[in-house]
């Protein structure tokens, strides 16, 4: 009698499963479908780095840091360039003169390639996230405290979608 009970309760699940399970943090149908220039894939560096393989060849628009100098690689974060961790950098093929001759924080729009290979970063020896093929767009972006002082001087302040203000 156990038997059919569990048979019974369990045979609705096993009819409905498609057997495609869902990973957590899964790149959404959007990054997957009408991809391009126009339209890329807004993804945090850390997506990026933990899902390169599903965004490998799609155009994404990410955060990263440019350690300035005319480098041809971005970094996670500022930390990680500060330490030249070159396991968390993303090496780019076209494009680097796009990149702010300073260091600081980019919104980088191109083409993500999961391309692990060796580019001589560290002499050889680390092999970075992956690379960006080309870069479509770069912009440079101000902290909340470059934003703050701007807003100051201009004599306004900032407001947050909540409707708080932030006053220095």
């Amino acid at each position: 009698m156990r038997c059919f009970l569990a048979l019974l309760f369990a045979l609705p699940m096993i009819v409905s499963c498609n057997g495609k399970p869902k990973a957590i943090g899964q790149v959404q149908n959007a990054c997957a479908m009408e991809n391009g220039v126009n339209n890329p894939c807004p993804v945090s560096p850390y997506r990026l780095m933990t899902e390169s393989d599903r965004l490998d060849g799609k155009y994404v628009d990410v955060l990263l840091y440019a350690p300035g100098g005319g480098a041809s690689l971005v970094f996670l974060t500022r930390d990680l360039a500060d330490y030249e961790d070159y396991t968390s950098s993303i090496k780019i093929l076209e494009g680097a003169e796009k990149l702010p001759r300073e260091s600081g924080y980019v919104r980088l729009v191109g083409i993500f390639s999961n391309d692990r290979s060796d580019r001589g970063l560290g002499g050889g020896i680390y092999r970075q996230i992956g690379v960006i093929k080309k870069i479509t767009s770069v912009s440079k972006v101000k902290s909340i405290d470059e934003r703050r002082e701007a807003c100051r001087a201009a004599g306004c302040y900032v407001t947050y979608d909540d409707g708080s203000n932030v006053s220095n």
